[in-house]
């Protein structure tokens, strides 16, 4: 009843539609999804997600450069065992000889000392490398 007659009385004329539908720049649908919030919304998801990729990548590198240093690590300190074992070995053949030569009465006491601490000094650092050795050989699982 807008018009004051009854719909079924009422009849408007059709008019054929010669619009054309008005031309739409290039860039206007990129610029319009750049506005939509669903689209804003998932690329923040995407760069975070990006993000998350980047620092797993991180993790794994750091990871892998942990496990090949200690593998570095427990060869070099094998090679290293091996000969503070010889000089262990020598330091007390040396002390050996030393005490022989003090009880026959061949040199002094203090040869006998300085013998001892290198023998001892020997046997401390190879305890030291096999610690390191042991600590080289600890994984963070």
């Amino acid at each position: 009843m807008l018009v004051g007659q009854p719909a079924s009385t009422f009849s408007i004329p059709p008019i054929p539609l010669d619009a054309t539908p008005p031309t739409v720049p290039a860039q206007m649908p990129s610029a319009i999804l750049e506005r939509r919030p669903d689209i804003a919304s998932a690329e923040r998801k995407a760069a975070a997600a990006n993000e998350q990729v980047a620092t797993y990548r991180q993790t794994v590198l750091t990871a892998f450069q942990d496990v090949e240093d200690n593998l570095a690590s427990l060869r070099l300190l094998e090679k290293e065992i091996v000969l503070q074992e010889q000089a262990v070995q020598s330091a007390q053949q040396a002390l050996a000889i030393i005490n022989n030569q003090y009880k026959a009465g061949t040199v002094a006491y203090i040869n006998v000392l300085t013998a001892q601490t290198t023998a001892f000094t020997a046997e401390q650092k190879l305890a030291n490398i096999a610690g390191q050795r042991m600590v080289s050989s600890v994984w963070d699982w």
